[in-house]
């Protein structure tokens, strides 16, 4: 979001408070003391400009039209005397050769330009900041330049005429396909932003819906944070002065945290590439888990609100008042949105990920073949056959062992299936149901494996953490011969969810949910030796997943094989 405020009581705090956090301010009648804002005015200003810089030698930016790409490789200069560039005979004679100028970027603050400085102020908000350039940006007609962004935080202040400047947050960057890093204009568009062509760039249309347009008069500044795209207009003669500076953390990059910064930045990008792929997973409805309907709206709530907020389907889990249904605290789980904009749009396939689990090696990692009462044609298992006991434990996942009268401790029962909600035991109905329908006698998998583990992925997006280890505590107590089943079914993104569950929940106190120890027995089962890096082992498959998605979106670095074998291995 951008601020607007006005450059007269915008005081140094709340610029160094904008510029910490990269938010863009408008600043209004900043600059409108200056002397160049009067004397540069009109015919009458250039006359003044010509008489004190007229001789020196400058660069113009030249174009077959009224727009100006700022790509190197785009580049048409032309050497000339400043006088030259501002006489309107010049102009004229240039424009009906098809030849449009635009002064752009012209240093100031050193070289023979500098005569400029003594008609301008520096800010007062940048007289601290170590002031890298000084630019001079000179339009004779409507002129436009192309979509970018500067390595360098500025202040960009109109002296004369006006400008429009369409504003887009940095995570936006992939929406405007951005020339290759290792190039000298990495921090271009590749779309011809006149006539975009939106089959070759069909993401660039969501930059233009979620970009800010501000038009700055004379005497007004914007401050531009480092990295934020902005797309500039020049309408009819227009002067303005940019102030250049480069950031602290910029200048730490620069030198010995820049190893750490890159590997930092890339695991942040990854974990939201991680968090678009959580939240394709569709949870299970109400209508296919116990029979009631979620409507259209609620069924694509975002992810945080479809794991927090009470639904049909998980109203009364939510309302516990001993643990928070919160999931989007911890982790890296959010809707998408920030103060600063939205996401761009996932432009990945999920089913990559959790169709097929992991490799066929692994698929095997747990013995199932004692699960005796397990069958081919096993049936939908009733309620009445799973046991309903219950054991003495104490409550809290964070607390240690059960306790015993004699330690001193109050023996407190543990959640059974008769303590669960109604929508709690249709999860275990339907979980185990699913699970006896994939498994044979002899512990080997029956067809349609993906299908069924991308079921279980649904279903674990169905439940808050909280409920989640209720309902997979009472699950592991009362068909343990099933667990093993159930861990073979989880991939990648089912094993990101369940530990980021299990995460969001560390300290908290669950009703029913026993010590540590005793929960994460029940759950693993007999193989606990080999669950745990299991499950880490997927969690990791679906990181070098998103950092190779995140390479290839954010910087077009394509790294092979970005296959389902190479997700499965």
């Amino acid at each position: 979001m951008v601020m607007e405020v006005s450059g007269d009581s915008f005081g140094g705090d709340d610029f160094e408070r904008a510029e910490r956090e990269c938010v863009p301010v408008v600043m209004r009648g900043l600059v409108h003391d200056w002397p160049a804002v009067r004397k540069w005015k009109g015919a009458e200003g250039l006359q003044y400009m010509k008489q004190i810089a007229g001789d020196e030698e400058i660069k113009v930016m030249c174009s077959e039209s009224d727009t100006f790409y700022g790509a190197i490789e785009k580049h048409r200069p032309m050497t000339c005397r400043f006088d030259e560039f501002v006489d309107d005979e010049n102009k004229s004679r240039w424009k009906a050769c098809g030849v449009h100028t635009y002064l752009a970027q012209t240093p100031i603050n050193k070289g023979s330009m500098k005569v400029f400085l003594k008609d301008l102020a520096i800010p007062a908000i940048v007289q601290q900041k170590n002031i890298t350039q000084i630019n001079l940006w000179m339009a004779g007609s409507s002129s436009r330049s192309s979509p970018h962004y500067d390595p360098y935080h500025n202040v960009l202040c109109v002296v004369t005429g006006s400008k429009r400047v369409k504003l887009c947050n940095p995570n936006l960057t992939p929406n405007f396909y951005p020339l290759p890093v290792w190039g000298d204009s990495a921090n271009h568009s590749a779309v011809n932003f006149t006539e975009p062509n939106f089959e070759q760039h069909p993401n660039y249309r969501h930059a233009l819906e979620q970009g800010e347009t501000i038009t700055l008069h004379a005497g007004d500044a914007l401050f531009i944070p480092e990295g934020w795209w902005h797309q500039v207009d020049s309408q009819g003669e227009t002067i303005g002065v940019n102030f250049w500076w480069r950031s602290q953390f910029y200048n730490l990059m620069q030198g010995h945290m820049g190893a750490y910064y890159l590997r930092e930045s890339l695991r942040a990008i990854a974990a939201k590439e991680v968090d678009d792929l959580v939240r394709l997973v569709e949870p299970l409805s109400a209508e296919e888990l116990c029979g009631d309907s979620l409507s259209e709206s609620e069924s694509d709530l975002p992810i945080s609100e479809s794991m927090s907020s009470p639904t049909p389907l998980m109203a009364d889990c939510a309302s516990d008042d001993d643990v928070s249904c919160d999931c989007s605290s911890s982790g890296t789980f959010s809707d998408g949105n920030t103060e600063s904009g939205e996401d761009p749009p996932v432009d990945m396939e999920p089913q990559q990920i959790m169709n097929e689990g992991r490799g066929e090696n692994d698929m095997h990692a747990f013995d199932t073949r004692d699960a005796g009462h397990i069958t081919e044609t096993a049936s939908l298992p009733s309620l009445s056959s799973i046991p309903t006991d219950r054991g003495g434990c104490e409550e809290g996942l964070d607390a240690g062992s059960p306790r015993s009268p004699e330690s001193g401790g109050s023996p407190q029962c543990c959640v059974s299936l008769v303590d669960l909600e109604d929508h709690e035991r249709q999860g275990i109905l339907w979980l185990a149901g699913l699970l006896c329908s994939r498994a044979t006698s002899d512990g080997s998998r029956v067809p349609d494996y993906s299908q069924a583990s991308e079921n279980v992925t649904r279903w674990l997006r169905s439940f808050p953490a909280h409920c989640f280890c209720r309902i997979i505590y009472v699950f592991a107590r009362s068909l343990p011969n099933l667990v093993p089943l159930f861990w073979e079914m989880v991939n990648p993104v089912g094993a990101y969810i369940i530990t980021h569950h299990l995460e969001s929940l560390e300290g908290n106190s669950i009703k029913g949910i026993p010590g540590q120890q005793e929960f994460f027995s029940r759950i693993y089962g007999e193989n606990e030796d080999q669950v745990l890096p299991y499950v880490l082992s997927g969690r990791g498959t679906l990181g070098k997943f998103a950092t190779i998605q995140a390479l290839e979106r954010q910087l077009l670095i394509s790294v092979e094989p970005v296959n389902q074998a190479f997700i499965n291995a």
